[in-house]
């Protein structure tokens, strides 16, 4: 069962029209508003440091992210910034 938190960020996400490359920080794989965003978004790119999210990148997101500049038309960060220490 979703908490009501989670389910009001599926709803605000499932307002808005995501294009292009999104940039999903500190997500996983198998997220539920993975479906949400993949209805209009041409790719998803999830960065983790844990292995069990199956992020495409693996990524302390502490430490300076390599990426080319306008790589992505779109970032997400839901949850994690809370867990950023540097």
């Amino acid at each position: 069962m979703n908490s009501l938190f989670r389910r009001l960020t599926h709803q605000a996400l499932a307002s808005l029209f995501f294009s292009g490359k999104v940039l999903d920080l500190g997500g996983a794989r198998l997220s539920a508003y993975r479906t949400i965003i993949e209805k209009t978004a041409d790719s998803i790119t999830v960065v983790n440091l844990d292995p069990s999210t199956q992020p495409d990148v693996m990524a302390n997101l502490e430490e300076p992210f390599p990426c080319e500049t306008q790589a992505f038309d779109t970032v997400l960060a839901l949850n994690v910034l809370e867990h950023i220490y540097a």
